[in-house]
């Protein structure tokens, strides 16, 4: 089986320009209406949203969240196919850096700080053999999610394997993405703020502003983290059922 999916992954590689080259990548391939965020990071927000999730078995991810998940699924599916990051991990991560396919400053609609130059791009597509244009994060949201996703590996050593990986290797490398701070992944709000079950968690230290500039913090974070949101991905998407998720 494994040589298989070597030789499949490899197929896939030589084929790359090609598979990629078909798609346009300087605009999302449907990109939803604007909404209003539900969850912005510097404001305290109501624990359900004016439109809830249409799903009983969903807290978090509202009908607009889930478009946003339809729109980059495609793209999310291809990222996995090279890298094994799980899509809806990859999108939990998005979900909790921007959810904007428009970058929305320096560092990408992923928002690495410090921004990452075209050159580290261009290391990341030749680690993965990939036969692709570097291009900014700023300017591509399949380049960024792409190095997400790559980083996100490295934060894990290399132990991402698709949905076989455990909930430890993901958490702490969500973790890892965001800094390591709070002591340890189950105490980061980014990772593991769960309002609906009860976890509340404080987001303490600076941010920063539309301007630019460092905000201090210290308040309770209303959005869910990472793996709540990878979770109930999981459910939609069938890949678990509820009564069988047992984080």
């Amino acid at each position: 089986m494994n040589n298989i999916k070597v030789m499949l992954l490899s197929i896939l590689k030589r084929l790359s320009v090609d598979w990629f080259g078909s798609l346009d990548y300087s605009a999302p391939l449907q990109l939803p209406p604007k909404e209003p965020k539900l969850y912005p990071p510097l404001s305290i927000v109501p624990a359900k949203p004016n439109n809830p999730p249409s799903d009983p078995a969903l807290q978090y991810l509202t009908p607009y969240l889930l478009s946003q998940w339809e729109a980059a699924r495609r793209e999310l599916g291809a990222i996995y196919a090279i890298t094994s990051v799980p899509p809806e991990f990859l999108y939990a991560i998005w979900f909790r850096e921007s959810l904007q396919f428009l970058s929305p400053g320096p560092g990408g609609p992923f928002q690495f700080d410090p921004p990452r130059p075209v050159s580290y791009v261009a290391a990341v597509l030749s680690h993965w053999q990939l036969h692709l244009a570097a291009r900014s994060l700023e300017d591509c949201w399949f380049t960024s999610a792409l190095v997400a996703a790559d980083f996100l590996q490295q934060k894990a050593n290399d132990r991402i394997g698709g949905y076989a990986t455990s909930w430890e290797v993901l958490a702490d490398a969500a973790w890892g993405y965001n800094g390591r701070a709070y002591e340890h992944w189950s105490r980061s709000p980014y990772v593991s703020n769960d309002p609906e079950k009860g976890v509340n968690l404080r987001i303490v230290g600076t941010v920063i502003s539309a301007s630019g500039a460092n905000v201090p913090v210290d308040q309770v974070d209303t959005r869910p983290g990472v793996m709540p949101i990878y979770r109930e991905l999981l459910i939609h998407t069938g890949k678990v059922i509820a009564a069988n998720l047992s984080s």
